[in-house]
């Protein structure tokens, strides 16, 4: 454990969808993604769904972080995160940005 990247909602309301967990025994990897295609990519090379984590809405609301995907395809590995210092650590050991998943409560 490192840190809270951010929250998210455990009831979902309108303008949320659900942020649905994937898991990738081949790669050992967590893959969380909000967006059909996340959800298309994830079953294209073999995880698994495991379930709803929450819900994020999907365009940004008012006092609501960005909660941004990264790869490394060095790794084989996912990393989201909402905070500054979450993406300033992806950058650093070259994961690259995907996308938005959606937009959470900020940790702090």
């Amino acid at each position: 454990f490192i840190r809270v990247e951010g929250y998210v909602f455990q009831e979902q309301a309108a303008g949320m969808v659900p942020l649905k967990l994937f898991w990738s025994s081949d790669r050992k990897d967590n893959f969380s993604t909000s967006t059909a295609q996340g959800e298309a990519d994830a079953l294209a090379v073999g995880y698994k769904f495991i379930r709803v984590e929450g819900y994020v809405f999907q365009e940004q609301a008012a006092g609501m972080v960005p909660l941004k995907l990264f790869w490394s395809s060095d790794r084989k590995d996912n990393f989201s995160t909402s905070t500054a210092q979450g993406e300033a650590d992806a950058l650093a050991v070259g994961y690259r940005f995907i996308r938005v998943e959606g937009y959470v409560r900020p940790p702090n």
